[in-house]
């Protein structure tokens, strides 16, 4: 588990469910928010969370975004891992 999931999983701990959405319209801001969701799809691989992908046909730029939003909560797999790193 990685520090970002770690943090990640100790947002969703304590709520229902959070929404996940790009910040900017720049290619750097429309990159990052892709590779959050590609780290959220790893969470959900692990079974750490519950996760549902809107996906995207924008483009910004020359970039060709993958995801338009995210919704995710953490499942008690989830938090038995937190439990196991400490936290929670």
């Amino acid at each position: 588990m990685t520090p970002e999931e770690i943090e990640i999983l100790k947002g969703l701990h304590g709520t229902h469910f959070q929404a996940f959405f790009p910040t900017g319209r720049s290619i750097a801001e429309a990159e990052a928010f892709d590779a959050l969701v590609e780290s959220l799809q790893r969470m959900e691989r692990n079974r750490w969370i519950d996760l549902e992908v809107s996906r995207s046909r924008m483009r910004v730029g020359y970039y060709q975004r993958k995801y338009q939003a995210a919704v995710a909560r953490c499942t008690d797999t989830g938090r038995e891992a937190l439990k196991l790193h400490g936290f929670g």
